[in-house]
């Protein structure tokens, strides 16, 4: 067994995805609205963010040299505390995992992105014109925009998904579970006024997209708590 198999390091390719897991949740925790805890005074009465290193381990210089593409070391228990961190799979950080789905973005997107900004080499798959660099670089920056919007994530990713887990621990501070998400949706209930509503006057196609969910929700609720009285009855 070769040094890199005992200490599980992860290469160029072997570790790519890995490398582009790690940056997501890197860059929706510092660009989007985050829960308090994860903020503390900064100079003046700006806060700024606490450094991720505090919850996944990982320190600046390191995801640099991960940028990069150099060989970088993880170990299981720190695939573990990250997977932890958001209730996802662990295989989204070892030796050829999974990549975190994005939609609309390809691996070969996110190896033009890193060429771009990084000057990792690309060279494993044919690029064969600096304007296909270009596309899926700005492909990528256009997504890493709409991926810290909690109305884009809300609606274009469900529950299971990872990037909306990832995104749901950042901005409550605790791990997704659904009862979690239940009792939060009953808190948010409770405060919603008809004056949130009208923030969406100039959007009346996501106002459509909330009646149509509550009234869906409301189907379901309906349906199980008939179905939940005849069982007790017979």
């Amino acid at each position: 067994m070769g040094e890199s198999e005992r200490r599980n390091i992860l290469g160029k390719e072997d570790g790519f995805n890995t490398r582009v897991n790690l940056f997501i949740i890197r860059h929706m925790y510092y660009h989007m609205k985050k829960a308090e805890q994860f903020m503390v005074e900064g100079e003046g009465k700006r806060k700024k963010s606490v450094d991720l290193k505090t919850y996944i381990s990982i320190s600046a210089h390191r995801f640099t040299r991960m940028y990069k593409g150099e060989n970088f070391e993880l170990t299981a228990d720190e695939s573990k505390t990250i997977a932890n961190c958001f209730n996802i799979s662990a295989d989204y950080f070892k030796k050829e995992g999974e990549l975190i789905p994005v939609y609309g973005i390809t691996r070969d997107d996110w190896k033009c992105y890193f060429y771009t900004h990084y000057g990792e080499d690309v060279s494993v798959w044919l690029v064969n014109t600096p304007s296909q660099k270009e596309e899926g670089e700005k492909k990528v920056a256009d997504c890493l925009k709409k991926i810290i919007n909690k109305k884009y994530i809300i609606s274009h990713y469900d529950m299971d998904a990872p990037l909306y887990r990832i995104y749901y621990f950042f901005e409550n501070g605790i791990a997704y579970k659904g009862t979690d998400i239940l009792n939060k949706l009953l808190e948010d209930l409770k405060l919603l006024k008809i004056s949130n509503w009208k923030e969406f006057a100039d959007d009346p196609e996501m106002l459509k997209e909330y009646l149509y969910l509550l009234e869906k929700h409301c189907k379901y609720l309906k349906s199980y708590l008939e179905c939940r009285e005849l069982e007790q009855t017979n």
